[in-house]
């Protein structure tokens, strides 16, 4: 390789670097914003929670992260609801394709969370998303629900 492709090769990787490094700092900001969300909705009785537990993001690379689930909702029926956060309709995409649709593990429900969407949209398919989990989680628990 001539010192000219060198350069040019250290220098495209360099900024694919900082690019990765944006990226994922855009994808913390945004999930923080949906445990915002998701704190207050289950202060407010408005998605299904257990009361002694709050929401919580998972730890960059802990088995949670790894499997996918970026937020979690503690419920009362002894299980968690986790929800994937994206910063983009294309992230969203790609994640069903490739993650999900490639490996071996359950549906995670995906939220795409961007300056551009208001809040009521994102708290609207949050409270979506965690009712429909929740009565599949019944569901599955054989308990009888009056809707």
């Amino acid at each position: 390789m001539t010192k000219t492709a060198e350069r040019g090769f250290g220098f495209i990787k360099a900024i694919s670097e900082i690019i990765f490094s944006a990226t994922q700092s855009v994808g913390r900001e945004n999930e923080q914003y949906a445990l915002e969300i998701a704190l207050d909705l289950s202060q407010k009785g408005l998605i299904p929670h257990k009361k002694e537990k709050l929401p919580y993001l998972t730890e960059p690379w802990s088995d949670k992260d790894r499997e996918g689930y970026d937020l979690m909702i503690p419920t009362d029926l002894e299980e968690e609801i986790g929800l994937q956060i994206k910063s983009s309709w294309v992230g969203k995409k790609l994640f069903i394709k490739h993650f999900l649709n490639s490996r071996d593990f359950p549906y995670i429900p995906c939220v795409v969370v961007r300056k551009d969407r208001s809040r009521e949209e994102i708290i609207e398919e949050i409270r979506r998303i965690c009712w429909r989990e929740y009565y599949i989680l019944q569901k599955n628990k054989g308990i009888k629900t009056t809707l």
